[in-house]
């Protein structure tokens, strides 16, 4: 034991955290820190004097301090026997406990306690406060204690808002906290400004809570936030609008579009198509369609076109107007098929009751021989892209909501 202390109770302080440092036992600590070299034997004990060494130049008895720390006693006590001791003095200098054997080091808001190698913690808050980490809520104002781990009190009223990672966040005025997605993905709760917050969700930016659950565009959004405009509407002078009859900042009445920034009725020999002006016989849910187009639900070119997949490269086949899109990659076949688009103005088969038709094609893939082929041995990718207007004149909120129907012959 007596050897032990020799080569390492003497150094018992070190640069850890405050709460460590306050903590310290001194033999478990000195053991870990001596083999770092806080301190070393002077020329008598083994080694150079200290002044021949920048790293350790403070002479200390019978070792040398290191340059970051100060010797407060070169006869302390130590088990029976008296050697130096080196205390930390940076940033701030360590103080000397002693309890007429041992001798250790506290940090300087510390107190030397009864028990060797103790250090007492000061009392961080007084009373009426409450402790949260490296700070102290003022309890008798109403303060909570939010995030230890950031020192964060809130004030009286305030929300405590945790984040997915568990850190909080005091929401301020004119915001509330709800969980950021309402089916949890991404996990976690947001300070939500008062007008995006509904339950179970912050709307996005741009967006407003109406009636407490629905997410809807501010534009759409009626003032006293109780209703929100169908897609492709907007909220004006006190109703919905189509944004197609948008004219300035007025709404066009029925029967008039908004031509040259004025409301007026389509000219003569042209037919009111929703919120645009067609020749006869093109319209097609707000759009005119160009000539060789049928509206099949959208405008449509009825064509047949083919192309060759080949086993080496492949294959890609896209209707004139890029709204099909078939791609085979490389060895999804085993010999040279042609691939053949056909589109239609009507459905082939019945539709599902309820059910609107926006656009109808075939597509076959034949052998050399004329065979049908039907299977392959990769997956092909089908691609299909839909106009935003037309979907905003069926009332349809998104590509989501739209079904693919397939036959198979």
């Amino acid at each position: 034991m007596s050897q032990w202390l020799d080569d390492v109770a003497r150094v018992v302080a070190s640069p850890v955290s405050r709460r460590e440092a306050l903590r310290l036992l001194g033999g478990t600590i000195a053991a870990t820190l001596f083999g770092g070299g806080l301190a070393r034997k002077t020329e008598a004990g083994g080694g150079p004097p200290c002044d021949d060494d920048p790293t350790y130049p403070h002479d200390c008895g019978d070792i040398c301090c290191r340059y970051d720390y100060y010797c407060p006693s070169s006869t302390l006590l130590n088990g029976g026997d008296t050697h130096g001791i080196c205390c930390q003095n940076d940033p701030v200098q360590y103080q000397l406990c002693s309890d007429g054997t041992y001798g250790w080091c506290c940090a300087p808001e510390a107190t030397c306690g009864t028990t060797t190698f103790q250090c007492n913690e000061p009392e961080q808050c007084s009373e009426n406060q409450e402790e949260c980490g490296d700070a102290c809520c003022d309890s008798a104002a109403g303060e909570i204690c939010c995030d230890p781990s950031q020192g964060l009190c809130c004030a009286a009223g305030v929300t405590c808002c945790y984040d997915a990672q568990g850190n909080g966040t005091c929401c301020s005025e004119g915001t509330t906290c709800v969980p950021i997605s309402p089916t949890g993905d991404p996990p976690g709760y947001v300070c939500c400004p008062d007008e995006q917050a509904c339950i179970g969700q912050c709307c996005p930016a741009g967006e407003v809570c109406v009636g407490s659950l629905l997410c809807c565009p501010e534009e759409s959004a009626t003032p006293e936030r109780d209703g929100c405009c169908n897609p492709g509407y907007v909220y004006m002078n006190g109703g919905c609008c189509s944004e197609g009859r948008v004219c300035g900042d007025v709404c066009c009445p029925a029967g008039q579009v908004c031509s040259g920034g004025q409301c007026q009725p389509c000219a003569e020999g042209q037919e009111q198509c929703f919120d645009v002006c067609c020749d006869p016989g093109t319209c097609c849910l707000g759009k005119c369609c160009a000539p060789g187009e049928v509206c099949t639900g959208e405008c449509t070119v009825l064509e047949t076109l083919d192309a060759p997949v080949t086993p080496s490269a492949g294959g890609t086949l896209s209707s004139s107007n890029d709204a099909v899109s078939i791609t085979f990659p490389q060895g999804a076949v085993s010999e040279t098929l042609t691939l053949t688009y056909t589109s239609h103005s009507d459905s082939l088969h019945p539709l599902p009751q309820g059910t609107t038709l926006l656009r109808s094609f075939t597509l076959t893939a034949e052998d050399s021989g004329g065979q049908d082929v039907s299977q392959f041995f990769q997956p092909y990718v089908m691609q299909l892209a839909f106009d935003e207007s037309t979907l905003a004149a069926l009332n349809v909120g998104s590509v989501a909501a739209l079904d693919v129907l397939w036959w198979n012959g």
